[in-house]
Protein backbone atom coordinates (compact mmCIF):
# COMPACT_ATOMS: atom_id res chain seq x y z
CA UNK A 1 0.00 0.00 0.00
CA UNK A 2 2.72 2.64 0.55
CA UNK A 3 4.10 1.90 -2.74
CA UNK A 4 0.54 2.96 -4.26
CA UNK A 5 0.54 5.90 -2.25
CA UNK A 6 3.69 6.73 -3.18
CA UNK A 7 3.32 6.11 -6.76
CA UNK A 8 -0.19 8.74 -6.36
CA UNK A 9 2.25 11.59 -4.78
CA UNK A 10 4.22 11.20 -7.20
CA UNK A 11 1.59 11.35 -9.84
CA UNK A 12 -0.01 14.52 -8.13
CA UNK A 13 3.75 16.29 -7.61
CA UNK A 14 4.57 15.44 -11.12
CA UNK A 15 7.45 13.44 -10.85
CA UNK A 16 5.74 10.00 -12.87
CA UNK A 17 3.33 10.54 -15.71
CA UNK A 18 -0.36 11.25 -13.96
CA UNK A 19 -2.15 8.62 -16.62
CA UNK A 20 0.73 5.89 -16.28
CA UNK A 21 0.42 6.15 -12.07
CA UNK A 22 -4.12 6.16 -13.05
CA UNK A 23 -3.80 2.50 -15.34
CA UNK A 24 -1.64 1.28 -12.59
CA UNK A 25 -3.48 2.15 -9.26
CA UNK A 26 -6.79 1.49 -11.25
CA UNK A 27 -5.42 -2.19 -12.43
CA UNK A 28 -4.09 -2.34 -8.48
CA UNK A 29 -7.76 -1.68 -7.07
CA UNK A 30 -9.14 -4.33 -9.90
CA UNK A 31 -6.58 -7.10 -8.28
CA UNK A 32 -7.52 -6.33 -5.00
CA UNK A 33 -10.63 -6.30 -5.52
CA UNK A 34 -10.33 -9.73 -6.71
CA UNK A 35 -8.21 -11.14 -4.18
CA UNK A 36 -11.13 -9.46 -1.38
CA UNK A 37 -13.67 -11.65 -3.34
CA UNK A 38 -11.67 -14.71 -2.99
CA UNK A 39 -11.06 -14.03 1.10
CA UNK A 40 -14.34 -12.87 2.06
CA UNK A 41 -15.95 -16.46 2.56
CA UNK A 42 -13.17 -17.97 4.68
CA UNK A 43 -13.24 -14.41 6.42
CA UNK A 44 -17.14 -14.76 7.41
CA UNK A 45 -16.77 -18.74 8.28
CA UNK A 46 -14.06 -17.16 10.86
CA UNK A 47 -16.41 -14.61 11.85
CA UNK A 48 -19.33 -16.93 12.50
CA UNK A 49 -17.20 -19.27 15.24
CA UNK A 50 -17.07 -16.36 17.25
CA UNK A 51 -21.15 -16.83 17.65
CA UNK A 52 -21.65 -12.78 18.05
CA UNK A 53 -23.49 -10.17 16.24
CA UNK A 54 -20.82 -7.70 16.74
CA UNK A 55 -16.90 -8.62 17.28
CA UNK A 56 -14.44 -6.53 18.55
CA UNK A 57 -10.75 -7.60 16.70
CA UNK A 58 -7.63 -5.77 16.53
CA UNK A 59 -9.34 -2.17 16.99
CA UNK A 60 -12.23 -2.58 14.44
CA UNK A 61 -15.89 -3.44 15.11
CA UNK A 62 -16.91 -6.18 12.73
CA UNK A 63 -19.65 -6.68 11.73
CA UNK A 64 -22.12 -9.36 9.23
CA UNK A 65 -24.40 -7.75 7.12
CA UNK A 66 -26.54 -8.91 4.60
CA UNK A 67 -28.47 -6.67 1.62
CA UNK A 68 -31.59 -7.42 0.67
CA UNK A 69 -32.92 -6.88 -2.59
CA UNK A 70 -36.92 -7.00 -3.70
CA UNK A 71 -38.39 -8.61 -6.80
CA UNK A 72 -41.64 -6.69 -8.38
CA UNK A 73 -41.57 -8.07 -11.71
CA UNK A 74 -44.53 -10.28 -11.10
CA UNK A 75 -46.94 -7.79 -10.24
CA UNK A 76 -48.49 -6.96 -12.80
CA UNK A 77 -49.79 -2.83 -11.35
CA UNK A 78 -45.80 -2.48 -10.62
CA UNK A 79 -45.01 -3.32 -14.42
CA UNK A 80 -47.72 -0.84 -15.84
CA UNK A 81 -46.37 1.89 -13.37
CA UNK A 82 -43.34 1.62 -14.62
CA UNK A 83 -43.74 1.29 -17.92
CA UNK A 84 -45.92 4.56 -18.04
CA UNK A 85 -42.95 6.30 -15.69
CA UNK A 86 -40.20 4.83 -18.42
CA UNK A 87 -42.64 6.91 -20.63
CA UNK A 88 -42.89 10.13 -18.87
CA UNK A 89 -39.41 10.23 -18.47
CA UNK A 90 -38.60 9.62 -22.12
CA UNK A 91 -40.70 12.46 -23.10
CA UNK A 92 -39.29 14.60 -20.20
CA UNK A 93 -35.93 13.95 -21.70
CA UNK A 94 -37.28 14.89 -25.11
CA UNK A 95 -38.50 18.31 -23.69
CA UNK A 96 -35.23 18.97 -22.20
CA UNK A 97 -33.52 18.31 -25.56
CA UNK A 98 -36.03 20.45 -27.18
CA UNK A 99 -36.06 23.24 -24.37
CA UNK A 100 -39.69 23.14 -23.76
CA UNK A 101 -42.65 21.37 -22.08
CA UNK A 102 -44.27 18.73 -24.24
CA UNK A 103 -48.20 18.26 -23.70
CA UNK A 104 -49.45 14.96 -24.50
CA UNK A 105 -52.72 14.24 -25.99
CA UNK A 106 -54.50 13.93 -22.66
CA UNK A 107 -53.69 17.52 -21.88
CA UNK A 108 -50.88 16.73 -19.53
CA UNK A 109 -47.70 18.94 -19.57
CA UNK A 110 -44.64 17.35 -18.91
CA UNK A 111 -41.91 19.77 -18.17
CA UNK A 112 -38.14 19.63 -19.34
CA UNK A 113 -36.24 17.00 -17.20
CA UNK A 114 -33.05 18.13 -15.38
CA UNK A 115 -29.89 17.42 -16.77
CA UNK A 116 -27.12 17.13 -14.07
CA UNK A 117 -23.81 15.87 -15.15
CA UNK A 118 -21.43 13.60 -13.14
CA UNK A 119 -17.47 14.37 -12.73
CA UNK A 120 -15.20 13.71 -15.06
CA UNK A 121 -13.64 10.46 -15.44
CA UNK A 122 -11.61 8.11 -17.57
CA UNK A 123 -11.88 4.98 -19.09
CA UNK A 124 -9.54 2.56 -19.60
CA UNK A 125 -9.31 -0.29 -21.53
CA UNK A 126 -6.47 -2.20 -22.23
CA UNK A 127 -5.87 -3.25 -26.38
Amino acid sequence: MKELRKLASDAIEGNVDALEAYIQLTNAKKELELIIKEVIEHAIDEFDKHDQKTLDFKGFEIRKTQSARYDFKHISVWNSVKDNLKKIEDYAKLAQKQGDSIILETGEVIEPAIKNYSEFGLAIKKK
